[in-house]
This record gives C-alpha cells, sequence and structure tokens, in this order.
C-alpha cells in the first residue's frame, strides 16, 4: 500500500508491479477492489504493457482510478527517443495518457531526457514527471533551473539495499 497525491488530493493505492507478463493471459488479473485506486508500474523493458493494457480493458475499472506509472529506459533518453517510447507506452497500454513517467536512472543526459518529458506534460500525454534512482547529489544539480521540479523520486529500498542517505536527503 501507498499513498499518492493527485493533484489537490491524496489517496491510498494498492501497487502492483507487474513482470514478465508479455504471453500471460489475463482472466481479470484486476479484480474489482474497494480501493480507491489501483497503481501499475509498466516498463517497456518488462516487455509487459500490451498485457497490462488487456488486464485494465478486461477489469472494467474505469481508467480514472487507476494511476499508471512508466519509466523511461536509458536506451530510449535521448530526444525524440523519449518522445516515441512515451507513445509507444500509451499505445500498447491502449490509453490516453500515463499518470506518471519516471527517468529511470541518472544518465549524462537525463536533463535533455527531461525537458522532452516537459513536452509530454504540454502535450496532455504525460501528467506528471518525475526521476528514479537519483542520488542527493544528482537531485541537486538536476533542479537547478528546471521550471517543473520533478514530483518523485522513486527509489528502490528494501532490507538488503537501505539507502539511507537518499532516504534522509532533504534534498
Amino acid at each position: 500500500m501507498l499513498t499518492i497525491r493527485r493533484q489537490s488530493h491524496s489517496t491510498t493505492a494498492l501497487r502492483f508491479r507487474l513482470l514478465d507478463l508479455a504471453h500471460t493471459r489475463f482472466p481479470k488479473t484486476l479484480p474489482p477492489m474497494r480501493l480507491p485506486m489501483l497503481y501499475h508500474a509498466v516498463i517497456a523493458t518488462y516487455d509487459n504493457q500490451e498485457a497490462v493494457g488487456r488486464g485494465i480493458k478486461e477489469s472494467g475499472i474505469n481508467r480514472e482510478d487507476i494511476f499508471i506509472t512508466s519509466k523511461v529506459w536509458v536506451t530510449d533518453m535521448d530526444g525524440e527517443k523519449t518522445m516515441e517510447a512515451c507513445q509507444k507506452t500509451i499505445q500498447e497500454l491502449n490509453v490516453e495518457y500515463l499518470d506518471l513517467y519516471l527517468i529511470h536512472w541518472p544518465k549524462p543526459n537525463s536533463r535533455h531526457c527531461y525537458q522532452i518529458m516537459q513536452q509530454l506534460c504540454e502535450k496532455k500525454l504525460v501528467k506528471s514527471i518525475g526521476i528514479s534512482n537519483f542520488k542527493p547529489h544528482h537531485m541537486e544539480e538536476f533542479i537547478k533551473g528546471e521550471p517543473i521540479v520533478p514530483v518523485i523520486n522513486q527509489i528502490e529500498c528494501h532490507p538488503y539495499l537501505q539507502q539511507e542517505d537518499t532516504i534522509l536527503s532533504k534534498t
């Protein structure tokens, strides 16, 4: 469970990280639930976007009740590739927009990729943009001069990778 801020309110959500679904039949895998929103993380490299799209369609759940996050993979962090990767994700999911689009890892071209992501927001293909796996020193440099500050820095955290320096950072 996690809390997601959406526009002017926050809500509790059930998070699904859907891996290895490319060849899986989706018989109502997304059952109607009593939670206000379902959250799905899809990434092109997981090869799960079409399967998740079918699951969403077959579930009967309203699109507005599903929070969909995807990430730009490192090989797509270059100008038009970023735009095309997002459009392909939207097409494969069979949706009109993504709720959140993230840069997967900090790379030298992250800033340019992020500027392209801002254009995706302007085109209403993405509602919010953010970053993933950025350390505090990446964040400090990254947000300087950007008109849209990332809404989230999604980080991997579990007992074997606690990342206290990132979690406790004020950046």
